[in-house]
């Protein structure tokens, strides 16, 4: 199964930007949706086996997944053009390859 880079486009990133919370003029917006981020805590970083100590920002961890989807909506809004579409996904099974990239 191929990987796909999700990194917003420029249009993406410019329509995220337009948004008051940005603050200051050098503000360079996300790299990637905020949807995308997933926050481990203490109990699933020990089942997952995951040293702190040997992991530094900006390292890239591998992971396979199994998602479950909890929820799905199509709408139109003046915001934006044509449908929205949302998808919301669980992960409920998560390998992650400890041999850092």
């Amino acid at each position: 199964m191929p990987l796909i880079d999700m990194k917003l486009s420029k249009s993406g990133k410019k329509r995220l930007m337009d948004y008051p919370c940005t603050v200051g003029k050098k503000a360079k917006g996300p790299e990637y949706p905020w949807g995308l981020d997933i926050n481990l805590e203490t109990e699933q970083i020990k089942k997952l086996g995951l040293n702190l100590k040997t992991l530094k920002r900006g390292d890239e961890l591998p992971v396979q997944a199994v998602l479950k989807v909890r929820n799905k909506s199509e709408h139109e809004g003046e915001d934006y053009d044509g449908v929205q579409l949302s998808l919301g996904l669980r992960m409920i099974k998560i390998a992650i390859d400890k041999g850092k990239k």
